[in-house]
């Protein structure tokens, strides 16, 4: 060796007898020559055999050790495995209850869609319920005024040289004029709302466009009072023509039954059929 130990001329210190522990060996590396300095300085008055039994000890802990390590981490590897399937069960837990509140979900739309259909279709009929109620009201009011045009006419008739008769002229006059434009807001509003209800049954396909579809006209409508207004107009017409005609006869004509027939006639747009008659004369 190097390197003499020498105890008597001073040159080392007696070791005292110490167990081996792990940790002597911690900065041991691959060369044995150290461990044999080691060895010799610290154990070179110890006995093989308390040498041996000192590491059979060391090397036992060491395996009961790295025993106990192993365990402890398999316990965690056990108990992590366990944590991994618990959290499995949740996840499997979870998209079961996913799963079924997506059918909650899609019942529930289905639901809201037979709400919404439903819904249009009382407002749809609403709708139709109102424009009714107007129309009704329309045609009473256009009922009342054919009446009492008809009452005004028999009587402009009968007294027709009467000194009331261009006040009842004035009155006819104001009840054609009524019944014209409450017969052009009727109509508009029909048309109106039907092409509102047809464009309301194109717009929403996913309705039932057959309950949707309410016509506010009628063959009494079409048929009863258009005709009727239409036989007013005419009628009307025809008892201006006779009375202007019976005016230009006169030798004196009533210059203020000429001036009411000519404006008359220029409200109801027929200023081309009274110049004709003017003319004529």
């Amino acid at each position: 060796m190097s390197q003499e130990f020498d105890i008597l001329n001073g040159t080392d210190e007696f070791p005292y007898p110490t167990s081996i522990i792990q940790t002597d060996f911690k900065n041991f590396d691959s060369d044995s020559h150290e461990i044999d300095l080691f060895l010799y300085k610290n154990y070179r008055f110890s006995s093989i055999d308390s040498i041996i039994k000192e590491l059979t000890e060391l090397s036992t802990n060491l395996n009961q050790n790295l025993l106990d390590l192993v365990n402890d981490d398999y316990h965690d590897f056990i108990d992590l495995g366990k944590s991994i399937n618990d959290g499995l069960d949740l996840i499997n837990a979870i998209v079961e209850d996913l799963k079924n509140f997506e059918i909650e979900l899609v019942n529930y739309y289905k639901k809201f869609s037979d709400l919404d259909n439903r819904l249009y279709q009382i407002l749809q009929n609403r709708k139709f319920l109102n424009n009714l109620k107007t129309c009704i009201k329309l045609n009473l009011i256009l009922h009342d005024q054919i009446t009492e045009f008809d009452n005004c006419m028999n009587n402009q008739i009968q007294e027709e040289n009467n000194i009331q008769g261009l006040n009842q002229l004035k009155t006819l006059t104001s009840l054609y004029l009524s019944i014209n434009n409450i017969e052009i807001f009727l109509n508009k509003f029909i048309q109106l709302g039907n092409i509102d209800d047809v464009n309301n049954s194109i717009d929403n396909n996913d309705h039932d466009n057959n309950n949707g579809n309410h016509r506010v006209n009628s063959p009494f409508h079409d048929n009863y009072i258009n005709n009727k207004i239409a036989s007013i107009k005419l009628e009307f017409k025809s008892y201006l023509d006779q009375l202007i005609r019976k005016e230009l006869k006169k030798k004196t004509r009533n210059s203020q039954i000429m001036i009411e027939l000519l404006n008359i006639y220029k409200l109801i747009g027929e200023e081309k059929s009274v110049m004709s008659i003017i003319s004529s004369k």
